[in-house]
């Protein structure tokens, strides 16, 4: 994405679980666009369905049923939820269509913070009423 001329995300970003509270979530990628939109990115491989360490003994059904569960949790904030599955990233052409079609801004545009600003959202201040 970074080749591509993509503004650099956020890696790993935690979103607060407002629902059961606890632990929060994990968000693979994170921008924060300069309105105030923000894009969460979600990496999308196979081992967390088949990998035993992975799936903690869950069958496929349950890790389907998680992964729901948490995407419902996290559509709670007003932010776009991007998935992506490795096989796209070797289409560059394809993949930036894909970020071009979720909002991801591109370094240099009037949708991308400054470089070296931080791109970890104030959830408090976009969160849903519940």
């Amino acid at each position: 994405m970074l080749l591509l001329g993509f503004a650099c995300p956020e890696l790993q970003v935690e979103v607060p679980n407002l629902v059961e509270g606890g632990a929060p979530f994990r968000a693979d990628y994170c921008w924060v666009r300069a309105d105030g939109v923000v894009i969460l990115g979600e990496l999308d491989g196979t081992d967390k369905y088949v990998v035993d360490e992975m799936t903690r003994g869950r069958s496929l059904d349950e890790v389907l049923s998680d992964e729901k569960n948490r995407e419902s949790r996290i559509s709670l904030y007003n932010v776009v939820v991007m998935r992506f599955r490795f096989g796209l990233t070797d289409d560059p052409v394809a993949f930036a269509e894909h970020l071009d079609r979720h909002g991801v801004p591109r370094r240099g545009s009037e949708l991308a913070l400054p470089d070296g600003t931080g791109m970890v959202p104030d959830w408090e201040s976009i969160r849903r009423v519940c």
